[in-house]
């Protein structure tokens, strides 16, 4: 959410992890930032 926020509103901003996702992250992480793409990622932002 931060993230989104702070780079996203002169656009062209890409919400991805680093280069992947690691073998131990929890599914929750992945689902949160799936839903907050969803909810927050659509321009314009701010």
């Amino acid at each position: 959410r931060k993230t989104i926020e702070a780079y996203a509103p002169a656009g062209g901003y890409i919400l991805a992890p680093a280069h992947n996702l690691e073998p131990d992250t929890p599914p929750r992480n992945i689902v949160a930032m799936y839903e907050a793409a969803q909810e927050l990622g659509k321009y314009p932002i701010g």
